[in-house]
């Protein structure tokens, strides 16, 4: 929404209808033009060079069941940029998130309500699984699975899809990536 305020054209993606339900209803009150389609990003609704530009953020990468998937959806990326194009991929650092696991926390909510975050990696360390649960029945509400990535295996994904890494960063402010980082963000060029 910030950068649609600020004039330029979006496009914004989600597999899930109800987050794009969601885009849709802030668009609408905040008075935004933005495109919002429900799509998988494995398989973008997309033509070929569509776009200057393209944003995964916020750990939106990852979340498919493989390597292979999660790749598909890096060459997909650049199937819909214009050469030259530019790719910013923000998720999260292995080795700070792993560094931090086993970890638990209880959450307010804006209703009032709580949940029960619990995160922990798989038996192969590769994937973050987060569970909400009842606090007061510990059933569990929702789980999500994340393949994080160490700094060199999405090198060769980049490079994999035809991409030049142009910066690699550990937050948004562009400090220098280290095993502190919280976040890894990687700004590639279609080559």
């Amino acid at each position: 929404m910030p950068l649609a305020e600020r004039g330029y054209p979006m496009v914004g993606l989600d597999a899930a209808s109800l987050m794009v339900e969601r885009a849709r209803e802030q668009a609408e009150r905040e008075k935004v033009a933005a495109g919002l389609v429900r799509g998988e990003a494995e398989r973008l609704p997309f033509r070929e060079a569509a776009f200057d530009v393209v944003l995964c953020l916020f750990n939106s990468f990852g979340y498919l069941l493989s390597d292979e998937g999660n790749a598909e959806v890096i060459r997909e990326v650049a199937r819909c940029l214009r050469p030259e194009g530019r790719f910013l991929l923000d998720t999260r650092n292995r080795d700070y998130q792993f560094s931090h696991l086993p970890f638990s926390e209880v959450i307010s909510l804006d209703d009032g309500g709580a949940v029960w975050l619990e995160c922990d990696r798989d038996a192969e360390g590769k994937r973050l699984i987060s569970q909400f649960r009842s606090p007061a029945t510990g059933e569990v509400l929702h789980e999500a699975s994340i393949r994080v990535y160490p700094l060199e295996d999405l090198r060769r994904l980049f490079a994999g899809a035809g991409f030049d890494i142009e910066r690699i960063g550990g937050g948004y402010n562009w400090r220098p990536f280290g095993p502190r980082s919280r976040e890894l963000l990687i700004l590639g060029r279609k080559g």
